[in-house]
């Protein structure tokens, strides 16, 4: 096992792994009631469908880059952070799916040719 002064890289605080994945949409969700805004009237805002910025508040569809762009417009929320969290929650729920990781480990390297 390979130790950074004697500490597994694995158990510091900051290469920890949450148990749940955050989806990005949570966050402009919990910005929302902060702000008392509806979700139409973001919806609205964005010139986006009332059911498409549900989906995404819900986690239930990804934060691309544009609409990621349009809520920083409207909310002040920076893009490239909440982009970040999509990216981390998509690796987070690609290393829960016990099928795909075993398909992981059954590819070997291409470098090991």
């Amino acid at each position: 096992m390979i130790t950074v002064n004697g500490v597994d890289p694995k158990m510091i605080a900051n290469n920890l792994e949450p148990a749940h994945p955050t989806h990005p949409g949570l966050f402009i969700k919990n910005e929302l009631v902060e702000r008392g805004i509806s979700q139409k009237q973001l919806a609205d805002k964005l010139g986006i469908s009332p059911s498409l910025l549900s989906e995404l508040l819900n986690g239930k569809r990804a934060l691309n880059a544009p609409t990621a762009l349009l809520v920083e417009a409207a909310l002040g929320l920076p893009a490239a952070p909440l982009l970040s969290l999509q990216s981390d929650y998509n690796m987070l729920v690609a290393k829960s799916d016990r099928n795909f990781m075993q398909r992981l480990k059954a590819i070997s390297s291409v470098a090991a040719f």
